[in-house]
């Protein structure tokens, strides 16, 4: 913790984004930054898909599609200090897929029960189910993909 601290103080960005490391709080930090990148864009396509109608499950869909790619190619640099160089194996990807569609599941689940049955906004469900489908992928990822 006092290492991902004196980053932030210090503002040193090499450090706190590029430089491989194995601090468990710099990889969440990481985690939650590239997490809140892949927020952004399928919480950002989820409201224009609905915007222009589709339906709030179907837009969930393909905003995971669109982020699921981002955030894989961006957690295995930035987090899991994959190189450049390293290829990307069947495994590796059929290891987060996986994680993600269970994800993907227990977001269209959990939108279902926020939205028709807890008759939430659907873009507030949205945010809430983001967040604790957040806490699965990070912790799939960690235990069973980049131990």
């Amino acid at each position: 913790m006092r290492e991902l601290i004196s980053l932030l103080l210090t503002c040193n960005l090499s450090d706190l984004f590029y430089t491989n490391t194995d601090n468990a709080f710099i990889q969440l930090f990481r985690y939650c930054f590239v997490g809140g990148m892949a927020f952004i864009i399928d919480f950002g396509l989820y409201c224009l898909l609905g915007w222009f109608g589709v339906h709030y499950l179907i837009a969930g869909v393909f905003a995971f599609v669109i982020s699921f790619s981002f955030n894989f190619l961006f957690s295995r640099w930035l987090i899991f200090a994959a190189k450049a160089e390293n290829k990307i194996e069947i495994k590796e990807i059929i290891c987060v897929l996986t994680i993600s569609v269970i994800g993907l599941g227990l977001t269209e689940l959990l939108l279902f029960v926020g939205t028709d049955l807890l008759l939430m906004d659907f873009r507030m469900s949205k945010i809430a189910v983001s967040l604790l489908v957040l806490i699965w992928n990070y912790i799939a990822r960690k235990i069973w993909v980049y131990k």
